[in-house]
């Protein structure tokens, strides 16, 4: 077998097939050896595979993923064995879950310190994956001592519940072979026995051919409080029944279905691609309680789950956007912010019919968005979040293609300045005609207009540390929300000569109002007197150092002029119809 987590040989050779493949999460696992007082000589009858583990302290689910061969729709037998044995020196015995695939196999119990768990279950293979999953439920560390799959003929375990349920070993009975040779039945020498339950034949009569060795199952479930199983004769048998082993299983209903296998692949395609660290470990969405970090899954009763939202929000991925995430085909949501993602923003996104959210944010893209994206977010719905330094509405792109600005003299700064007055009255003019399109062209800003409260506040300023600007309602703080989105945070000062009215108005104000040249709002807290309004923070300085000439970031003509535009377009925002109530209206180049 190989093993990608550690030791290849600590598991014996006979349990899984050397083509057999077993992967853990490598990074959370650490291999441990059991107390000295415990391990040989000092306990000479301890199997070896028992003398050392693996232990997960990391992550709340870590997995292994075995690939047999004969892949999907077989039938294996799976064991695994647990034996503490004051590894840690704790003298403190964990508990934990243990999962196959998305359904609990069993939570693993130690009676004291030297107790050896071991369970069996016979399953079938429902993907070409077997996921073995050990689950921290807050007991001590997880850790698991010895993992077993064993094909099975699938006749010999035959139930009623076909692929719908696992058999769960509740005892066996190891009766052993007879002592001496085993000598052929004399001619008309008969050996018929049947079996019973609770007085009830379930099977029989039954004959064993000589030197063959047969097992007769039962697959009916037998249902009750107390169990009793008989072996007899029959009337005309000459011989005694024999009798070599005795398996009883339970059957545990496989309730939760794993992922949808076109969603497995594309992530694992997404995780191949960006070398995702993220604990992403067995069955995506699988269990219900523990789906991978940043998925959300929509669950039926009888279908396979889809992966509805993915955040991979400063994740540090870098290149071109994947085309595997088109095989999400449910997805709703898509965060790929803040990260360093290059390229343009590729066509196929409009191929996810079912995306009402996407936020390209604090990237490195460039070019065009697709007009089908466009598109769906000026009719609502899909709220698209992208940054407009490098990005551009298709129409606009196309504008920006066939102008040139030649510099060939000061006479040039002159006309710039003369257009730029020209555009500046004109747009004035429209905006108070109020035939002024703002969402023509840019980015697609998405407020969020949720409450915060106000410790929720505190924590993502860590306690109000660091000031990034001043204004007439107080100071400006940079926040830090839970996904990693910075933010900036404007508190109402207690010595602000505008009060609590004025900042309820400005809140109500932004809540309603949207364009492309207004920082977008995020939310806003008002508890005991504790006002504060949350924008997006932009991170790269004001307007003023970039138009200063001792500033080295210096801006082209071109994009000069298209600042000017848009402050025409924020000064006519101002005077158009758009603000329904008296607002601060207010123009800096700097905050």
């Amino acid at each position: 077998m190989k093993d990608d987590g550690g030791d290849v040989n600590r598991f014996p050779s006979a349990a899984l097939p050397l083509h057999s493949h077993c992967s853990s999460s490598k990074w959370a696992a650490s291999n441990r050896n059991i107390s000295s007082d415990y391990a040989y000589p000092n306990n000479p009858i301890l199997p070896q595979p028992l003398s050392d583990l693996r232990s997960f302290p990391q992550g709340n689910k870590n997995c292994y993923t075995l690939r047999p061969a004969a892949g999907n729709a077989s039938l294996y037998l799976i064991r695994a064995s647990f034996f503490y044995a004051n590894y840690d020196g704790l003298n403190a015995p964990p508990q934990f879950d243990l999962y196959l695939d998305a359904n609990l196999w069993l939570t693993v119990k130690f009676s004291n310190t030297s107790d050896i768990v071991t369970s069996e279950t016979v399953s079938f293979a429902s993907s070409e994956a077997i996921y073995v999953c050990l689950v921290n439920i807050g007991v001590g560390i997880p850790f698991i001592s010895a993992l077993e799959l064993r094909p099975l003929n699938s006749s010999t375990y035959d139930s009623e519940y076909g692929k719908s349920a696992s058999l769960l070993l509740f005892q066996r009975l190891n009766v052993g072979s007879i002592e001496g040779s085993v000598e052929p039945l004399q001619r008309n020498v008969s050996r018929k026995f049947n079996i019973s339950w609770n007085g009830s034949q379930i099977s029989g009569p039954f004959s064993p051919l000589y030197l063959y060795a047969a097992t007769i199952s039962n697959s009916k479930a037998l249902v009750g409080g107390e169990h009793r199983i008989m072996i007899y004769k029959t009337a005309d048998s000459a011989l005694p029944p024999i009798l070599n082993a005795v398996e009883i299983y339970m059957a545990r209903l496989l309730d939760e279905l794993l992922t949808n296998s076109e969603d497995v692949n594309a992530l694992l395609s997404v995780k191949t691609t960006y070398q995702i660290k993220k604990n992403w470990a067995g069955d995506p969405c699988g269990p219900k309680k523990y789906p991978w970090e940043g998925l959300t899954c929509n669950y039926g009763s009888s279908i396979p789950p889809h992966v509805i939202y993915l955040n991979l929000s400063s994740s540090k991925l870098n290149g071109a956007i994947t085309a595997a995430l088109v095989e999400l085909s449910s997805l709703e949501s898509l965060d790929l912010s803040n990260n360093s993602l290059t390229g343009p923003v590729p066509e196929f996104l409009e191929e996810l019919k079912n995306l009402k959210y996407l936020d390209l944010r604090g990237n490195n893209l460039s070019g065009a968005v697709p007009k089908a994206l466009l598109e769906r977010s000026n009719v609502g719905s899909l709220t698209l979040s992208v940054d407009e330094q490098n990005l551009c509405g298709s129409a606009s792109c196309k504008r920006k293609k066939g102008i040139i600005i030649p510099i060939v003299s000061s006479l040039s700064s002159v006309m710039a300045l003369c257009a730029a007055l020209v555009v500046l009255w004109k747009l004035r003019r429209k905006w108070k005609s109020g035939t002024g399109s703002p969402n023509e062209e840019g980015r697609y800003l998405a407020s969020e207009k949720r409450h915060f409260t106000y410790p929720e506040v505190v924590s993502m300023t860590n306690n109000f540390q660091t000031v990034i600007g001043k204004g007439g309602f107080g100071d400006v703080y940079l926040g830090i929300m839970n996904e990693g989105t910075q933010v900036a945070v404007k508190m109402l000062s207690a010595s602000s000569s505008q009060g609590l009215r004025e900042f309820r108005t400005e809140a109500e104000l932004l809540m309603r109002i949207h364009h492309k040249n207004l920082a977008s709002f995020i939310g806003y807290c008002d508890e005991s007197n504790k006002m504060v309004l949350i924008y997006e923070y932009l991170a790269k300085g004001n307007l003023k150092n970039y138009l200063s000439d001792s500033d080295s970031r210096s801006l082209s003509w071109e994009s000069r002029l298209r600042i000017a535009i848009d402050a025409a377009q924020d000064i006519g925002l101002q005077d158009s119809s758009i603000y329904t109530m008296d607002a601060n209206r207010r123009l800096f180049t700097e905050t």
